[in-house]
């Protein structure tokens, strides 16, 4: 339904004027489609770590062999990637059938799933990362909604990233928001080898730089519960 709407809409605006080929109602479909896809099939599992904080469960998650970071975020992965499934599958079948047609080369399909694969980890550490802050600040309610919000602006939810203002897209291009939405969905916009290389090559630095944050984060929570209890 919301990506009918945006069809919708996009057929009633003027988007020849832009002067770019690639962004046609059928482009900023697909791309719509791609940075939905992402958003959706995570949703928000940071409350389940926000729920074991504030309920002390917590406390037999850490003391289990297996990291509580790393058990956590498997289950993610997990429930994620089958969620994945069922919205890639609605969402070429709609594609398809609304647009009649898949503006992007068929041979960039793997290079659009692995960017995917890993705009949603960038997404899974994020989150977990706003459960663990609920150990400072009670609630993470309030900071996942700042985050989200930056992530729909800075990341392009609905509009690419190419379509801002010079100055706003260099600030969101600087951001991980930037590979969690737009790289994916750029991919569908029209890309070449050198392209995809770039936007893969920057999705995974910002993978490393998130998952070094969810370390010390998982540090720095270890031992406040070691020091305060929990």
């Amino acid at each position: 339904m919301l990506l009918f709407i945006f069809w919708e809409l996009w057929q009633a605006t003027p988007l020849a004027e832009l002067g770019r080929a690639e962004f046609d109602t059928a482009h900023l479909f697909w791309y719509l489609a791609v940075t939905e896809c992402v958003t959706l099939s995570v949703g928000h599992p940071y409350r389940f770590v926000e729920a074991d904080i504030r309920s002390g469960q917590i406390a037999a998650g850490l003391a289990r062999p297996l990291p509580y970071a790393s058990a956590t975020l498997a289950e993610w992965i997990g429930e994620t990637s089958h969620r994945l499934l069922v919205l890639a599958i609605a969402g070429i079948a709609a594609g398809l059938a609304i647009t009649r047609i898949a503006p992007f080369s068929w041979a960039t399909a793997p290079a659009i799933l692995i960017s995917i694969a890993l705009a949603c980890a960038m997404v899974l550490l994020c989150q977990l990362q706003l459960g663990y802050a609920a150990a400072w600040v009670g609630s993470a309610a309030p900071l996942f909604w700042i985050w989200q919000k930056l992530m729909f602006v800075l990341g392009g939810l609905i509009l690419p990233l190419s379509l801002y203002p010079p100055l706003l897209r260099v600030i969101a291009e600087a951001t991980p928001f930037a590979g969690m939405l737009y790289a994916p969905g750029s991919l569908v916009l029209g890309a070449s080898p050198a392209m995809v290389a770039v936007t893969l090559a920057g999705q995974f630095f910002w993978l490393a730089v998130l998952g070094a944050a969810t370390f010390l984060v998982d540090r720095a929570l270890i031992a406040r519960f070691a020091a305060y209890g929990v």
